[in-house]
């Protein structure tokens, strides 16, 4: 399961009223995977990435956002060397063109959970 904004916190829009909770969570994209044994979990978005190798069991990882407009995540979990679970999220991550405040999460999964 994957889950993020889909504009940085500082960002100025054009109409809507600045959330009072808009720091209560990090610039990132985060990941939540539960692995049947140990593997690789890879998040890459434009110039940020981050590599994690992780044991069996229940894990949350995450990466900055990236510094470059427009960037839609790509996840990955790689065991012995092979690719077994990826995707990309639905949503981009925006730097520019915010008309509304809108700083809820959005989540989702990658087709594949079943292999992880």
């Amino acid at each position: 399961m994957w889950y993020f904004r889909i504009f940085p916190k500082d960002i100025t829009c054009s109409s809507g009223t600045i959330p009072r909770n808009r720091d209560l969570v990090s610039d990132s994209i985060f990941a939540w995977v539960g692995l049947t044994s140990p593997a690789t979990v890879r998040i890459d978005a434009g110039n940020s990435t981050g590599s994690y190798d992780l044991p069996a069991g229940p894990h949350v990882v995450g990466i900055p956002f990236p510094t470059s407009n427009n960037e839609t995540p790509y996840f990955q979990i790689i065991r012995k060397g092979a690719q077994v679970v990826s995707g990309h999220a639905t949503w981009s991550i925006k730097r520019d063109g915010c008309e509304f405040y809108d700083m809820n999460a959005r989540v989702g999964v990658i087709d594949s959970v079943q292999a992880a």
